[in-house]
């Protein structure tokens, strides 16, 4: 989204829908903002519902950043002035003043991954669990995903991705906090670049879910006998 010296600066906008009861959705998108946004641009935003009436949005599988800066509304997902109910499932969303903003309507978040923004959540959500934050958010839900709240956010989020630095927002490996960390949602069944969901035990928690480096045997609780004679070397 570049659109310096512009009053609205958005990715997707959802806006005067006149017909109530819609069901849309955006999803499998990478919208990167104007970056630091210091007046030039009144509404800064990824994804933003405005002025639609009523009905129901779900937003998944979104890499969002660089919507950040010091003036108004700079948000990864939006709910704003409407009645819509938002659904915010596996996004990726980061650099942000705010990342999940809820000013009206309806707004649920799972499994989203949230760092390195001034808030990862505004307003009142109406249901937020199996998310990740750098913003020690496990207060809200016992299912919150602290990253190591306290210590330097780069440090914490090289382990969860691969290269978050430079835009590599890949699950590093199994032992990324990430990773099998979310919660199943049936609507999302593969990643941003079509892996299926789950590809282990559960959802990964993100735009991305894990997809190499899966060890060959996997012991689970249970009961091994052994008859005879064997030797291990």
């Amino acid at each position: 989204v570049t659109a310096q010296g512009a009053v609205d600066a958005y990715g997707i906008q959802f806006t005067d829908v006149a017909e109530n009861g819609i069901n849309v959705q955006a999803a499998y998108n990478i919208i990167k903002g104007y970056g630091n946004n210091t007046g030039a641009i009144l509404w800064h935003g990824g994804i933003i519902t405005y002025n639609s009436g009523q009905g129901v949005l779900k937003v998944f599988n979104n890499i969002i950043y660089d919507f950040n800066g010091d003036f108004n509304i700079n948000t990864g997902i939006e709910g704003g002035d409407n009645t819509y109910t938002i659904y915010a499932y596996n996004n990726t969303i980061t650099n942000c003043r705010q990342a999940l903003a809820k000013n009206h309507g309806i707004f649920i978040a799972k499994n989203n991954a949230l760092f390195n923004n001034n808030d990862d959540i505004f307003g009142d959500l109406d249901a937020q669990d199996f998310n990740a934050s750098d913003d020690d958010m496990s207060a809200n839900d016992p299912h919150w995903v602290d990253i190591s709240p306290g210590v330097v956010e780069a440090d914490d989020w090289k382990a969860a991705f691969v290269d978050y630095a430079n835009y590599d927002f890949r699950i590093k490996s199994t032992a990324s906090v990430l990773y099998d960390a979310g919660t199943t949602i049936t609507i999302v069944a593969d990643d941003i670049i079509g892996q299926s969901r789950p590809y282990d035990d559960a959802y990964d928690i993100g735009a991305f879910e894990y997809a190499g480096g899966r060890p060959k045997f996997r012991f689970q609780g249970g009961k091994l006998k052994l008859k005879g004679n064997m030797k291990l070397e």
